[in-house]
């Protein structure tokens, strides 16, 4: 009688499926994760840095019934200028219902967003936006738990700022954001 042994260490599809360790996006938001798990329609562990950088616009609203989070990717903001019907390709939208949001750290790796507007938050304020550094329109409407909006001076490509039903304690920082061409306060208290 013959016995045959075979030892694998190894599967060649799961070589193919292993993300570079410098591309692995690690969160320190299990809910975040899972919404873009959602997104981008993949397991949270195989969402790359790359994946996130694509992001380039995002909108978070939570609003009665109405709690949802979307993104524009790459090629979005493109289609929009060119005037082409194409641009909703670029566009995805998850239900946020339910999930409870710890902190917004994993928005270190969104560096190519340039795009992103809050809608009936309550951040306590956007210091999370400081390495989006493509960031060029920001806007929040009805966020009435910050009071400091001067994490957006250290944004260097920001040029158009919209707060609407909010209060600022202090405007000096927009002295120190000459890109700024469009700037829109209103309903503030």
């Amino acid at each position: 009688s013959t016995v045959l042994s075979l030892s694998m260490t190894g599967c060649p599809k799961a070589l193919v499926d292993r993300i570079p360790p410098e591309d692995a996006a690690s969160f320190s938001d299990s809910a975040m994760a899972s919404v873009f798990a959602d997104l981008f329609e993949k397991d949270q562990e195989k969402i790359t840095v790359s994946d996130l950088a694509s992001i380039e616009c995002f909108e978070i609203m939570t609003y009665s019934e109405t709690n949802t989070v979307t993104i524009a990717l790459e090629g979005y903001l493109d289609c929009i200028e060119q005037d082409s019907d194409d641009y909703e390709q670029y566009v995805k939208t998850v239900d946020i219902t339910g999930k409870v949001f710890s902190n917004y750290d994993d928005f270190k790796y969104l560096t190519g967003l340039r795009q992103f507007s809050a809608i009936y938050t309550s951040f306590p304020n956007y210091d999370f936006l400081s390495e989006c550094k493509e960031l060029e329109k920001f806007s929040t409407s009805a966020n009435y738990e910050c009071h400091d909006y001067s994490i957006l001076a250290s944004l260097p490509n920001l040029k158009s700022v919209s707060i609407t039903e909010g209060s600022i304690d202090d405007l000096s920082f927009f002295s120190e954001m000459p890109g700024i061409t469009e700037l829109s306060l209103d309903q503030m208290i």
